[in-house]
């Protein structure tokens, strides 16, 4: 499905996803949700500069302001191949305005449902969430900056409140946590912190391979 023009929609035969970006030159919906089985999920994804196929996964987020802010850094950073808004009632038309017109330059596909999500994932795929537990990794640990690195993550960011259900956590092999002083981060700070950390593992892997 990589590379493809602005212009493309990808027929996806699977009732659970949901094409979000819509009202944007050169594209075109080619069936519905509620009428067909099979409906469009347009891309506008270009490949990443690192060479990653990495997929930014928010999971049940309820704030415009924090989907936008999040897709819009997501977009700036080119280390995102897409992303998925799985359980989320945030408008497409909010997104868009909350991303500063960012969100057409990424491809992102819609989830109705955590179930459907973890259907359409392999079974084999890393996953990594961030989240506060027991088993979570310091984002600035040697073993975290390695992990981060994977040429095909899914990165799962949950709720605000929330976090990442049980049956997700079940299914990601390591879980990451910001050292705070606070019980908390905000979400799209929180993505943020990590973001700084792909991008230095991913330049330092290039300096060393050109060194």
């Amino acid at each position: 499905r990589y590379p493809l023009s602005p212009s493309t929609v990808c027929m996806l035969p699977q009732s659970g996803w949901k094409g979000v970006i819509r009202n944007v030159p050169k594209t075109r919906r080619v069936s519905n949700a509620e009428e067909s089985s099979c409906f469009a999920v347009t891309v506008y994804s270009t490949p990443s500069s690192s060479g990653k196929r990495r997929i930014l996964v928010l999971l049940g987020l309820k704030y415009p302001g924090n989907v936008g802010t999040i897709i819009r850094s997501a977009v700036q950073s080119n280390l995102f191949s897409s992303v998925y808004l799985v359980d989320t009632n945030v408008s497409d038309e909010d997104i868009n305005w909350y991303s500063l017109q960012n969100a057409p330059l990424i491809e992102i596909i819609r989830f109705q449902s955590t179930e459907s999500f973890l259907q359409h994932i392999p079974v084999q795929s890393r996953m990594i969430a961030l989240e506060l537990s027991p088993r979570s990794l310091n984002l600035y640990s040697p073993e975290a900056f390695e992990l981060l690195h994977d040429k095909h993550l899914y990165l799962v960011v949950g709720a605000e409140d929330t976090g990442t259900p049980i049956n997700v956590l079940e299914r990601c092999q390591n879980l990451i946590e910001i050292p705070s002083m606070s019980a908390s981060v905000n979400v799209s700070c929180a993505f943020a912190s990590v973001l700084s950390i792909i991008n230095i593992a991913d330049r330092f892997s290039l300096s060393e391979r050109r060194n």
